[in-house]
């Protein structure tokens, strides 16, 4: 089945290192910008998403600012069969309900593929929202702001410590390891507001998700504590959670890949920005039943699992490029080794 076009393009979007807001913020914002759209309904759907797009000259600034970018790209195309709107509306259903990350090119920011036209066309759209982007980061952490300080402190926790044990947890964990579908599909709203619901419908899957990496599942049990406790309310008190001890596959070295190595080292804080927007429950107070649904949609733990995946790797990329221990490619040659022989001793043993 065929992506459709407008999936293809944020995708691409969200395919660079640099945050600009966070991936489902930048969605939303840029299904606002139709070559159909005029201005007045541009910042009618903006004012739904974002206060950054306040005022029309804003929007005429970036909405004239895409246009004359793909006129730019379209007259350089000398067989372009594409003359119709730079954005579809053909979305798999409504992004309110969820469902971006899982199956769709994951939820990091870096994650994404894309060539050509597509391509060139989410570099127009991301040139002209960055005249915007600390504003959107502002919105973004003023909401982290809003939630159980124990949320930010513990997603930092988590993908701290992924980057101090970037070695090990690049080398047994990809975004490979993020489901192409929701986790917690059929999974009970009523049950998980217990203590052992949500223990065996929440913590128990998503175990099975941040599993690659060992060394972190006390990190990840303690995100999920707050969550669990503090915004959900479990009941019972006190709720003890922990991840299973038994792993759902043996840990091995994974081919290592070679790719442009990091620019600066990876700050963890990229976990909060960009998976805490996935709790939104478009509340001013939030409310166990909805925060449950929440949950349930699998994004926020897709989101923490790949961007903590992420972490590691740009940690092992940026060593790489600064000459810090054994990170780089070709210090990584028996690892990749180790990769592709266990791979083979697995292929034996099936014959």
């Amino acid at each position: 089945m065929m992506m459709p076009t407008f999936f293809l393009v944020l995708l691409v979007l969200c395919s660079v290192t640099t945050v600009t807001g966070n991936q489902r913020k930048i969605f939303k914002l840029a299904k606002c910008f139709n070559n159909t759209t005029s201005v007045a309904e541009a910042k009618t759907c903006l004012g739904g998403v974002s206060t950054c797009f306040a005022d029309d000259t804003t929007v005429e600034t970036v909405k004239a600012c895409i246009q004359e970018g793909v006129a730019n790209l379209k007259a350089n195309f000398t067989a372009s069969k594409d003359n119709s709107r730079f954005l579809q509306d053909t979305t798999d259903g409504d992004d309110e309900t969820g469902g971006e990350g899982f199956g769709k090119g994951g939820f990091r920011p870096a994650k994404g593929s894309g060539v050509g036209r597509n391509r060139k066309r989410a570099g127009v759209i991301r040139s002209c929202l960055e005249p915007q982007r600390e504003c959107i980061m502002e919105e973004v952490r003023a909401f982290i702001k809003k939630l159980p300080e124990c949320i930010n402190t513990t997603a930092v926790a988590f993908g701290t410590c992924y980057r101090d044990n970037a070695n090990s947890c690049s080398a047994t964990c990809s975004s490979a390891d993020i489901p192409a579908s929701n986790p917690f599909q059929g999974a009970d709203r009523a049950v998980i507001k217990t203590c052992s619901g949500f223990q065996n419908q929440v913590i128990d899957p998503s175990c099975q998700i941040v599993d690659c990496c060992p060394q972190c599942q006390a990190e990840y049990v303690a995100l999920m504590s707050c969550v669990g406790q503090e915004l959900v309310k479990l009941k019972p008190e006190p709720c003890e959670l922990t991840c299973p001890t038994t792993r759902r596959r043996n840990l091995a070295e994974r081919y290592y890949v070679s790719r442009k190595l990091a620019a600066k080292k990876p700050n963890p804080v990229i976990v909060a920005e960009e998976c805490a927007i996935y709790l939104d429950t478009k509340e001013e107070t939030i409310t166990e039943d909805a925060i449950a649904s929440k949950i349930l949609e699998g994004e926020f733990v897709g989101c923490v699992a790949d961007i903590a995946i992420l972490v590691a790797e740009e940690q092992v990329e940026f060593a790489g490029d600064s000459g810090i221990g054994g990170s780089s490619p070709a210090n990584r040659t028996p690892m990749a080794i180790a990769g592709l022989l266990s791979a083979f001793l697995g292929l034996v043993s099936l014959m």
